[in-house]
């Protein structure tokens, strides 16, 4: 087994994983880290992993996912802005 420590990554998740013949790749990272969560929560209902590892696996699954939704959050475009601080100008003005 591995030490709790050594598991800092995706990479060390899927590493982790193919020790027990488990392959993730679907094309979609979105859909890879929801079977990687499945095959890990498996594991650890099977007996097969203790709860530090387990514990260890799901912080790295959790930040990895939260790191996607970060990125892909859609930023407002220039135009948008300036229409929100227009927007807020005209409140604080009381105009609307």
């Amino acid at each position: 087994m591995w030490p709790q420590h050594a598991i800092r990554n995706l990479a060390d998740v899927r590493a982790f994983l193919r020790q027990f013949g488990v392959y993730v790749y679907t094309g979609d990272a979105e859909g890879d880290l929801d079977l990687m969560r499945d095959e890990v929560w498996e594991l650890y209902e099977a007996k097969l992993i203790d709860r530090d590892t387990f514990a260890a696996l799901t912080r790295v699954l959790a930040e990895a996912s939260r790191e996607r939704s970060q990125a892909t959050r859609v930023q407002p475009s220039e135009e948008e802005k300036a229409e929100e601080m227009a927007e807020k100008v005209r409140r604080e003005e009381g105009c609307v």
